[in-house]
């Protein structure tokens, strides 16, 4: 074997490595940090200039073309609690909710991974 050659392939596969790890921190920091701008978002508190009554626009009007709104104003006209499976109902408006913001979340995600990566050049 020709070590030269080796020395040069180990460090090519060394830094390919690097520079997965690197994309691989950044992209679970990135999760986490949305996931904490979910939460400031749901706590009525701005995350990367967006709100709560941002995510409602969005719920109510553009999310599937306001058919969101149209499922929670059935739900609570039709709300009975002694009606069965009334929790089920409204645990899949809730889960239809979360939803909705997952798709809020992407919809600005330019927006999002801007602050994101203007975090470190802040904090410097």
């Amino acid at each position: 074997m020709i070590s030269g050659i080796d020395n040069h392939y180990d460090a090519q596969l060394a830094e390919h490595t690097d520079k997965l790890d690197r994309q691989d921190a950044r992209a679970n920091e990135l999760k986490a940090f949305i996931e904490d701008g979910k939460d400031r978002i749901l706590g009525n508190r701005e995350f990367c200039g967006l709100s709560l009554s941002d995510f409602g626009s969005f719920y109510f009007g553009d999310f599937q073309e306001g058919k969101a709104a149209d499922g929670l104003l059935k739900f609570l006209m039709d709300y009975d609690p002694d009606a069965p499976h009334v929790m089920q109902k409204l645990l899949g408006l809730q889960a239809f909710a979360y939803s909705a913001l997952d798709s809020f979340i992407e919809e600005h995600r330019q927006r999002i991974e801007q602050a994101f990566d203007q975090l470190p050049a802040q904090a410097a």
